[in-house]
């Protein structure tokens, strides 16, 4: 009551502090109710808002496991609409281009094939010829049968279609396990979460140090592909070499520097060598000339001379590169594509003969660059393999000659091979007796074959020939013994008396 003296408010009656009572009340249980309704409306707008959290979370998730990272990170969805458009055309027009890479890779793999097969069957072909007429006992005749193996033949047909159905295959076999599954993407196999633990338990007992390997290669920012491993494994074996030599042959390093000794030599792992060089080690036989002698840091050698007690010289790889040199003097340099031919030709004066084992030409390149003024020749087969070693040669030396001697398309019925020319194989420089070889499907080749004494003649007078654009005769014999040999067919001999067994007459008739 004092209060409301001090304020100069009369003093409320009993009815109307009863009336105001009330009215705090109801206030007061308004209040109330709105504070348990506010506290209600609160609890279930946050288990709505929290369900559309974890909803966009798991979405956020799945999109991050199957889109790029720099596509489900961006903001904007448009934007990110837009760069993945631009990833999977790109990735469109690399897939393209591999595919045909691989594609044309299986069909050369398949038209060698082909060609083994029809070399097969040729050879089948005449061996029933031959059995013709044999007979013995109950048996009255053989033959031999050649019969295709399906599979085999499914997948010759496979490379021949280019590697779109062998990869079909692969991708179906990886579809197989229970833990893969197909997704929307082209060619893409992923993983079923709810059987992860049944891929961990198997790559756990078939391969233990999976978990070891994975975090070496994410540590380095490798990707856990066949690649990756080869690459970490590289660079393991890297860091643990020992100092190394100037020179180490390649199979050498190939052991220190990949899995084994037979391993490529990429580019990775000649890097690992530093500065020394992986040598091929291959060696060069020559029949040298009188005169020629090889000069090193270490002191000189007669080549000749050494040929004279050995029959041959060899020189190394590492001589050459080492800085070998030639002094003496070379009329010209044949080089002898099969080895029969490079031990039995007959020697000619000043002349160099050189061995070179087909498409083993390392070392041989390194003799050439010694050779520089001196004319070359090549003799080696008449077939699609000597065509592409010739030009293989020619791109060392282009002046290089191809010594082709008439007197060979008397050899070619009685010793030519039925063999196939691919149609690529270009014959517009090639002799006249190579183009007609391919138009008749048929080989010859330099391997010491004769086929009677006219055969025998002195093949380096003909190789003299050739390096001088000059014709030689090569009717040696007298023109009686000539005419005798043509009707008897027969092999003429020198009696120890000296004379020919057909002519009769003392003669000097090359044996």
């Amino acid at each position: 009551m004092e209060r409301f003296d001090r304020l100069g408010i009369p003093d409320p009656s009993e009815e109307e502090l009863a009336a105001a009572e009330k009215e705090v009340a109801r206030l007061d249980e308004e209040h109330r109710s709105h504070d348990t309704r506010h506290r209600e409306l609160l609890t279930t707008e946050g288990e709505f808002a929290a369900g559309v959290l974890d909803l966009w979370l798991t979405v956020r998730d799945w999109l991050r496991r199957r889109l790029p990272a720099q596509v489900a990170e961006v903001d904007d969805p448009r934007e990110a609409l837009l760069r993945l458009r631009d990833q999977l055309s790109a990735l469109e027009e690399r897939l393209k281009s591999q595919e045909t890479v691989l594609r044309g890779a299986s069909e050369d793999v398949a038209r060698g094939i082909d060609v083994q097969i029809r070399k097969a069957r040729a050879q089948v072909n005449r061996l029933n010829k031959n059995l013709e007429g044999v007979s013995f006992g109950s048996i009255q005749g053989i033959r031999v049968r050649q019969n295709p193996v399906e599979k085999m033949d499914r997948v010759l047909r496979a490379l021949r279609d280019g590697a779109a159905q062998a990869q079909a295959s692969a991708w179906d076999a990886l579809d197989e396990p229970p833990w893969t599954r197909r997704t929307g993407r082209r060619d893409e196999v992923g993983l079923v979460e709810e059987r992860r633990h049944e891929l961990v338990a198997l790559l756990g007992r078939v391969w233990p140090e999976w978990g070891e390997v994975l975090a070496a290669l994410t540590a380095r920012g490798l990707a856990p592909t066949p690649d990756g491993w080869s690459e970490i494994e590289d660079a393991q074996r890297a860091e643990g070499l020992p100092q190394l030599p100037d020179q180490l042959n390649r199979r050498t390093a190939a052991a220190l520097v990949a899995p084994h000794s037979k391993a490529t030599l990429t580019d990775r792992r000649l890097a690992a060598l530093g500065d020394a060089e992986a040598t091929h080690d291959g060696s060069v036989r020559l029949r040298p000339p009188q005169g020629l002698v090889a000069i090193t840091p270490q002191g000189r050698v007669d080549l000749a001379a050494v040929a004279a007690v050995l029959g041959e010289v060899s020189i190394p790889e590492r001589a050459l590169s080492a800085g070998l040199a030639l002094e003496g003097t070379i009329r010209a340099a044949l080089l002898v594509e099969n080895l029969g031919a490079f031990c039995d030709l007959r020697a000619v004066d000043g002349w160099l003969l050189v061995h070179v084992p087909g498409w083993d030409t390392a070392t041989v390149a390194r003799l050439l660059e010694r050779l520089l003024h001196v004319p070359l020749i090549h003799f080696g087969d008449l077939d699609p393999n000597g065509v592409r070693i010739l030009r293989h040669l020619r791109a060392l030396r282009s002046d290089l000659r191809w010594f082709v001697p008439e007197f060979w398309t008397e050899l070619v019925e009685a010793k030519g091979l039925p063999g196939v020319w691919p149609e690529d194989i270009d014959l517009g420089e090639a002799p006249a007796l190579v183009r007609e070889l391919a138009s008749r499907g048929m080989w010859l080749r330099t391997r010491g074959e004769r086929r009677r004494r006219p055969a025998r003649r002195k093949v380096s007078l003909y190789v003299l020939s050739a390096l001088s654009a000059r014709t030689l005769s090569r009717r040696t014999r007298s023109a009686k013994h000539a005419e005798t040999w043509r009707e008897k067919e027969a092999v003429p001999r020198i009696a120890p008396g000296g004379r020919c067994s057909l002519c009769g007459q003392r003669s000097s008739h090359d044996r």
